[in-house]
């Protein structure tokens, strides 16, 4: 379990990173998780029909085990690259579902997975949000050390 810290506007937050496979066989595994979580971050493959498809039954297990404060976030994976489910069917999805919604891509780089972060993050601890970046470049978010990969599952807390 990866765990760092990063600065989530002003606010350092510790995150426990549970990484947990969408395949049928790590089901079981992926249920011990969900009790202690704050945060549930749910991946697919915009390039892949089949992958968003199967969001419904993650999102039954999700909820399930979520606690009832939990937040939850739907992200589309590679974006940058000819999409076979389109952005507004899986936002409307993710609204639908209760879940925030953002696209993180390999290819327009980390900045993208800081967002996810780091609005989780705000949203689970009621750290309030800044007002939108004044440039595309602006971070709003820095990491004191680097998680490893986009997640299923985040536990912040936040530090004093």
């Amino acid at each position: 379990m990866p765990t760092g810290s990063a600065d989530v506007y002003g606010n350092t937050v510790q995150f426990s990173i549970y990484d947990v496979p969408g395949s049928p066989e790590y089901q079981s595994l992926a249920a011990g998780v969900y009790a202690g979580i704050e945060v549930a971050i749910l991946c697919f493959d915009v390039t892949n029909q089949a992958s968003f498809d199967g969001l419904s039954a993650w999102i039954s297990r999700i909820n399930a085990g979520l606690p009832s404060k939990g937040v939850k976030v739907l992200v589309g994976l590679k974006g940058d690259l000819t999409r076979q489910v389109q952005l507004e069917t899986a936002r409307s999805f993710a609204t639908q579902n209760g879940y925030m919604y953002f696209e993180a891509s390999a290819k327009t780089g980390q900045k993208d997975v800081n967002e996810v972060f780091c609005r989780s993050a705000a949203k689970a601890l009621d750290i309030p949000l800044p007002p939108p970046p004044v440039s595309a470049t602006t971070f709003l978010c820095s990491h004191a050390s680097n998680p490893q990969d986009t997640t299923s599952a985040a536990r912040p807390s936040k530090q004093h």
